[in-house]
């Protein structure tokens, strides 16, 4: 959980190396391992990093090469399988840390460089010969990215508060604060709960010059296509895993077991893939289906016990302690329970408030809290099972929406018909 900054005075203007570092001192718990900043003239560039794949100084940041500068948080996964095909293409490294990769990846192949990565990445690289800025965000928005327009002055960071250091930009948007108090409404692609403020959407690019703000949409999901294109292999070099269905392997209306065998070849390597790390590992537990079948995954791919932490409640119709203690039975983690009763809520609500920024739905970022507490006295990094109720259709109104879908190709599919009879009736 790096924490990345940056401003850019599209009119010219220097930036002040102090208002780059207040920027990395307002995100300092997100990166403990070290902090740097870049400048060159009308553009700084901070960074706090939180050190997982490489931990010498060669994972420092802001970083440059040939004139191209980055400040990146999150992980690329599949960066080993990157830097073989980069090396192959003549590029030489000077560490083992992902972030170059990430750079040289832009060298490479320029904006297209994010439709190759596999992961959960935000970042900026300022190109010093064409005085541009180009920022990205991950699929899935899993890492965040804000940013500040006013005027000629631009500019980002993980963490709204480091927008925020300027009491007169602290105005509320009133529609997104009207959203949550009326519907408890809180996810958004764009709007913020401060004017001026925005979010980069998940799956796009934004590339900010002197003429303006260029946005570009890079992936995104067709819910009408088949299965058979939906994920064809090596799309993001991905490396082999045993569990893998045999490549090119896709039946256009496959069985049920032909379904289930692909889906635990692709979430085995999913893991695989995010145990990756420099750094101590662990995963949240909490009974459920989802972290359940991540801790089971893990279990079966790394050679020693799997740190697992959970949160357990006095009340029992909350708690699933039993089915925490099924899990960690049958994979032989080393348990973490932690109990939330609440008792301590109001002396850590402020911290709460101050490390989120924003408002939450629900209660749950207590007990979320209460866990990575825990969980920081022993990994660094931590898997979680969030995200599997979205993913596999969880919630009720998924199905709604799986009919609407229906619906709409049936609809055209009847006017193909019809076109083809009239046709055939002239």
């Amino acid at each position: 959980m790096c924490g990345i900054a940056g401003i850019f005075h599209r009119d010219g203007e220097p930036v002040r190396r102090e208002e780059v570092e207040e920027m990395n001192t307002l995100q300092a718990h997100r990166g403990p391992d070290g902090h740097d900043v870049f400048l060159d003239k009308e553009v700084g560039l901070g960074h706090r990093r939180l050190a997982i794949i490489d931990l010498t100084d060669g994972g420092h940041q802001p970083l440059t090469l040939e004139g191209y500068t980055i400040t990146y948080n999150g992980e690329v996964y599949n960066y080993r399988e990157l830097r073989a095909e980069l090396e192959v293409l003549g590029h030489s490294f000077r560490s083992d840390c992902d972030t170059e990769v990430v750079l040289q990846s832009y060298l490479q192949w320029g904006a297209d460089c994010v439709k190759r990565f596999n992961g959960m990445f935000s970042f900026a690289i300022w190109d010093s010969k064409q005085r541009t800025l180009f920022c990205a965000r991950d699929r899935m928005g899993i890492k965040p990215f804000f940013y500040f327009r006013h005027g000629n002055v631009f500019e980002f960071a993980s963490e709204p508060k480091a927008l925020l250091r300027k009491p007169e930009r602290r105005v509320p948007r009133l529609r997104t604060l009207v959203r949550f108090l009326g519907e408890g409404l809180t996810d958004d692609e764009w709007d913020t709960f401060y004017r001026r403020m925005r979010m980069l959407p998940p799956a796009h690019t934004l590339t900010v010059s002197r003429r303006g703000l260029e946005l570009d949409r890079y992936w995104t999901i067709d819910p009408a296509r088949s299965w058979k294109t939906f994920c064809p292999d090596n799309q993001m070099n991905m490396p082999p895993h045993p569990e893998r269905v045999a490549e090119n392997y896709f039946p256009q209306d496959p069985t049920l077991k032909e379904a289930a065998d692909r889906f635990r070849g692709l979430f085995l390597e999913s893991v695989s893939l995010r145990l990756r790390s420099d750094v101590p590992v662990g995963t949240c537990l909490s009974g459920g289906l989802d972290s359940s079948s991540v801790v089971t995954c893990a279990s079966e791919l790394i050679d020693r016990p799997v740190e697992t932490f959970s949160s357990i409640y006095p009340d029992r119709g909350y708690d699933e302690k039993r089915f925490i203690e099924d899990v960690v039975k049958a994979c032989g983690t080393n348990a973490h329970p932690v109990e939330s009763d609440g008792m301590d809520l109001p002396d850590i609500f402020d911290k709460i408030v101050w490390a989120q920024d924003e408002p939450t739905a629900g209660p749950g970022l207590y007990s979320q809290w209460k866990v990575m507490e825990e969980a920081k006295k022993s990994v660094t990094v931590l898997l979680d099972g969030q995200g599997g109720d979205e993913l596999l259709a969880g919630y009720h109104h998924y199905f709604r929406e799986y009919l609407s879908e229906l619906a709409k190709q049936l609809l055209s599919e009847k006017r193909d018909l019809n076109g083809v009879l009239l046709a055939a009736e002239t």
